[in-house]
């Protein structure tokens, strides 16, 4: 990688880089966002065409309990969405599973009135049906509307400052935009949805990826879930004759 002209830069390029300096997650999301940097400025000066970095894949980010936004902190987004529009890209992100990468990938001439097609990453992932839950139809046709080719039209570096400046302000808990993703399998795992579904719809190819890794119940869904099984146990009434 180096030596050569940015535009001959690939991403296999800036993946052995990374992949040979560090092996966990913080540290290599600290030299995309240099490399991001870096293409952003090309991008500028008519050098290269799009940002090859959101192509880069970051080691895992080695955490404890997966975190989700609770029903209070989505209140709070709907809430806000009202006067601030950036507000709504979370709200499609928690409600269609998507991460950044997807969200401002996907062209408009991608969006249907129910479904999306995007995606990245695996090959499950890739190209997929993303459906679009009735509660964000409006704000996905907001934004399809007033945008000229994508479905989000800005870099990564203006997605993150919004989106953290919009946790900041809610006073919400300091959650990166990961958590948007937990968020919406948690939320389909907890209306019942099958397992099936949630899995391809979220781009997993193994049922186990999906619950392992990204699904948070809270104790009163678990109660309301074992409480819709149904009792075999027939009533009487009446005493037990003699």
């Amino acid at each position: 990688m180096y030596g050569k002209k940015i535009i001959d830069i690939t991403v296999d390029d800036m993946q052995r880089v990374i992949d040979d300096a560090v092996s966990t997650y913080y540290p290599a999301k600290d030299m995309k966002t240099i490399l991001s940097h870096c293409f952003v400025t090309a991008i500028q000066r008519d050098f290269v065409q799009y940002n090859k970095t959101e192509y880069l894949d970051l080691p895992p980010l080695e955490k404890g309990e997966i975190e989700r936004f609770t029903d209070e902190e989505m209140d709070l987004f709907w809430s806000d969405y009202e006067k601030n529009e950036f507000t709504g890209y979370i709200l499609i992100m928690c409600y269609a599973g998507i991460r950044y990468g997807e969200l401002a990938n996907i062209p408009l001439e991608n969006i249907y009135e129910d479904y999306m097609i995007g995606g990245i990453k695996t090959e499950a992932g890739k190209n997929r049906e993303i459906p679009i839950a009735d509660a964000i139809k409006d704000i996905v046709k907001r934004f399809a509307e007033k945008n000229n080719r994508k479905l989000l039209e800005m870099n990564e570096d203006k997605f993150y400052a919004s989106y953290w400046e919009t946790i900041d302000r809610l006073g919400i808990r300091h959650l990166p935009p990961q958590t948007c993703r937990h968020t919406y399998f948690s939320m389909m795992t907890a209306a019942g949805v099958q397992i099936g579904i949630i899995t391809k719809t979220g781009g997993h190819a193994d049922y186990r990826t999906t619950l392992k890794n990204y699904v948070k119940l809270s104790l009163q869904e678990k109660v309301d879930a074992v409480n819709k099984m149904r009792s075999s146990k027939k009533s009487n009434s009446g005493s037990p004759k003699e």
